[in-house]
């Protein structure tokens, strides 16, 4: 449950750091040898919507998504 309606503080509690158990890495690119490869730290979904209930609270935020060419997808 949200503990405030305050936007500045609503904000802050969103720019917090996720807590370096809940960041996973990717591998993004490999060089065609394979001996270097850029790799991307990343959250899950479930790490976004705990989030989103801890700050303002369960059923008080909801998702979109956009079908995009391609085959890609936007959620919102």
């Amino acid at each position: 449950m949200s503990t405030t309606n305050n936007p500045e503080i609503i904000q802050q509690r969103f720019r917090e750091p996720f807590p370096a158990s809940e960041v996973k890495w990717r591998e993004w690119e490999v060089s065609q040898d394979r001996l270097k490869a850029l790799v991307v730290p990343y959250i899950d979904a479930r790490s976004v919507m705990d989030r989103l209930d801890a700050v303002v609270g369960m059923g008080c935020w909801q998702t979109s998504y956009t079908f995009l060419h391609g085959g890609d997808v936007a959620c919102s």
